[in-house]
C-alpha cells in the first residue's frame, strides 16, 4: 500500500524520473502540511540531498519529511479545517478563483498554471467551484 508521503512525491515527480527537484519540494512538503519559506526550502535541499545532485531521490525525500515533520501528520479532518476558512458562505465549497487567488498569494507562491493544472481534477463538474471534501481527499489521495 502506498504511504502518503510516497503518493505526493509520485504526483510531484511528472516525468518519473525518481527524483524532484527543488522547485518541486516546496510545494510538495506543503502538500503534507508542512509550510516552509523558500529559505527554507533551500536549507532543506542542501541537508536531505546526500549526493549532491540536486535533487531528492523517494528515499532522501522521505528521511527528509520525517526528521521534519515530528509526529506531523495531516488529517483530511485538518485540511478541511483550513479551507473551510475559506468557504465565506458556508456551503461547503471554494470558488476555482479564490483557491487561485489563495494558492498564488500565500506560503511560497504557485503559478497560476501551477494552480489550474493542481485543481483542474477537482472541479469535475467544471462549474467554478470545488467541494471543500472532496479537494481535501484529493490532496491526500495524490
Amino acid at each position: 500500500m502506498e504511504s502518503e508521503i510516497d503518493r505526493v512525491f509520485n504526483y510531484f515527480d511528472k516525468d518519473s524520473s525518481g527524483y524532484i527537484d527543488l522547485s518541486e519540494l516546496g510545494n510538495a512538503l506543503r502538500c503534507l502540511g508542512l509550510t516552509p519559506s523558500n529559505a527554507q526550502v533551500e536549507e532543506l535541499m542542501k541537508k536531505a540531498d546526500v549526493n549532491a545532485d540536486s535533487k531528492l531521490g523517494k528515499c532522501e525525500f522521505t528521511y527528509m519529511y520525517k526528521e521534519i515533520s515530528v509526529d506531523k501528520k495531516v488529517t483530511i479532518e485538518d485540511l478541511i479545517k483550513e479551507f473551510k476558512v475559506f468557504d465565506k458562505d458556508n456551503s461547503g465549497y471554494i470558488s476555482v478563483q479564490e483557491l487561485d487567488e489563495i494558492l498564488c498569494s500565500q506560503g511560497e507562491p504557485m503559478s497560476r498554471d501551477e494552480v489550474r493544472e493542481l485543481l483542474k481534477d477537482f472541479d469535475q463538474d467544471k462549474n467554478g467551484r470545488v467541494s471543500i471534501v472532496e479537494l481535501a481527499t484529493g490532496l491526500l489521495s495524490k
